[in-house]
């Protein structure tokens, strides 16, 4: 609705030490209220960021109810995984939610798009393809739920990585 932004950043501060215990400064996740001159204000982290892992990549589905996005937070299938959340009208999340193994391999699973009938694209190097990360489709059936993985295949996929399908 244009109403709110969101976008991944790290989590540097000039006051707190946001590094976890291996010195890392994590990826997290932001939404700032876009006001009538197209200015983002009111920047907000969003509660299931930690300076202990990285939360990133946003993707919102076009009825603006549902935010994916990808975490390596404890708890996952491998490195980075895919998970989404539910969005009220207010923009109040619910909870978070693993999308699950037909997704989430041991490898990363990174950059969700979804596409005006649902569909998610996303970037796997876990999932067989042509070689580091290739991009997949999950398909809907008629009652909304995934149910088909596809690699998206040549010309869109190579032998190198392949992400940030827009």
């Amino acid at each position: 609705d244009g109403k709110f932004v969101y976008y991944t950043r790290n989590n540097i501060s000039k006051i707190n030490n946001r590094k976890d215990n291996k010195g890392i400064q994590n990826l997290q996740l932001f939404r700032s209220n876009i006001d009538s001159l197209g200015h983002w204000v009111s920047e907000e982290i969003l509660p299931f960021n930690s300076k202990y892992y990285s939360v990133g990549h946003p993707s919102i589905s076009s009825d603006g109810k549902t935010l994916y996005f990808v975490s390596d937070m404890p708890g996952g299938f491998g490195g980075a995984d895919l998970y989404k959340v539910p969005i009220s009208e207010k923009g109040i999340l619910g909870k978070i939610e693993n999308l699950g193994s037909d997704f989430n391999t041991e490898g990363q699973e990174m950059f969700p798009w979804v596409n005006h009938r649902g569909e998610l694209f996303f970037s796997s190097n876990g999932h067989i393809g042509l070689g580091g990360l290739d991009v997949f489709l999950m398909t809907l059936d008629r009652n909304g739920t995934f149910y088909k993985l596809q690699n998206v295949g040549i010309p869109v996929n190579s032998q190198n990585d392949d992400f940030a399908f827009t």
